[in-house]
């Protein structure tokens, strides 16, 4: 270990003029201090970067600072918070939150306040991406209940979005926790990734969406096991505005099979025709498998969906037309395009829309 030496500077002499420089920067500060709290907090929220050099000013300071991380009405810190149903384990998983650099300093001094246990501090992860920060943790459902909740604390009452990834290994303890930890918490976007969406993982989604309060769903799925698919997407664009649900690959099916959400050769144009006169406004459908949409099938999409009575955003996987095609009707952009060398797409959107 190399060391450095302490240097001691010799104290120059306190001149008048500095004396009354000082007595001017106590009187400016003593008027700062006096400040109401919730302009104080307000400076706090648009200086968050600062939060910790803030806190050294004066004593006061630092318990204005600490009252303001402690408080559930602190500003939204956290980006997004993942949870991966870790395979071979029933009760493992782990956690990531994602907070921009910036919030870096209140976001952990909002933990050390909550948590003044140094060895759980040592298992929070933290990787840096540059613009965003990681805070990754490793746990179990049952055993680390205590110590979650104060992670639950930290990251507040508000964040932008929830990521699921389930690898086969759901269950009720799992599916709980995840509920618990998100009660009562507010979140613009629930993002879903199921290997089999089963009648229980179902309805575990849909009260996450209840629950968050959210405006837009991102559901992947592979294999679904729903009893009746069809309504099971009808209910959830009663939840949400914004809808994008992918059909993954399943293995060993092949290319041309006309599988989605579940179905195979079904014809899902009444469906999505319904999913947007209820709540959703914007739905985004993708299959691994694009000849699930058929030329009929689409044929009364660019139909019906101009007729609807709100300004509408759609798009689907469709491989049913041989040429590329736009034209407008009723207020609103109907095309067909391709956009890659692999992937093409139909559209159905209000000309106010068109730039989304």
């Amino acid at each position: 270990m190399q060391y450095f030496p302490v240097v001691i500077m010799e104290r120059e002499p306190i001149l008048e003029s500095d004396l009354s420089q000082l007595s001017i920067k106590n009187e400016e500060m003593k008027l700062i201090e006096d400040l109401p709290y919730e302009l104080l907090w307000e400076i706090f929220d648009r200086t968050p970067e600062s939060i910790s050099n803030i806190r050294l000013i004066s004593r006061l300071f630092k318990s204005l600072v600490d009252e303001y991380a402690l408080s559930r009405k602190c500003m939204r810190l956290v980006d997004y918070v993942q949870f991966n149903f870790e395979s071979g384990n029933a009760r493992a998983m782990s956690v990531v939150i994602n907070i921009e650099e910036r919030f870096k300093n209140l976001f952990e001094l909002r933990f050390k306040l909550r948590n003044p246990d140094i060895e759980l501090t040592r298992r929070l992860q933290r990787a840096d991406y540059g613009v965003t920060l990681g805070y990754f943790l490793e746990f179990n459902v049952v055993n680390d209940q205590s110590y979650l909740m104060l992670l639950r604390e930290t990251m507040g009452e508000s964040l932008k979005t929830v990521i699921v990834n389930e690898n086969s290994n759901f269950n009720q303890a799992k599916s709980s926790f995840v509920s618990a930890f998100l009660e009562d918490v507010h979140f613009d976007k629930l993002q879903c990734q199921f290997n089999y969406l089963s009648e229980q993982k179902f309805t575990f989604l849909v009260n996450l969406m209840a629950n968050g309060n959210l405006r837009k769903l991102h559901l992947m799925v592979e294999y679904v096991t729903l009893a009746d698919p069809v309504e099971s997407l009808v209910r959830l664009s009663s939840l949400a505005t914004t809808i994008s649900v992918t059909q993954l690959s399943v293995n060993g099916l092949a290319e041309d099979a006309l599988l989605f959400f579940g179905k195979t050769g079904f014809n899902w144009a009444p469906t999505f025709i319904e999913m947007m006169n209820r709540r959703c406004d914007k739905l985004n459908v993708h299959s691994d498998y694009a000849q699930f949409m058929q030329k009929d099938h689409a044929d009364l999409l660019k139909e019906k969906l101009p007729k609807i009575k709100k300004k509408i955003w759609f798009c689907t996987s469709c491989e049913c037309y041989e040429d590329k095609f736009e034209y407008t009707e009723n207020g609103s952009e109907i095309k067909y395009v391709k956009c890659n060398n692999f992937e093409r797409f139909l559209s159905v959107k209000h000309l106010l829309r068109v730039g989304e």
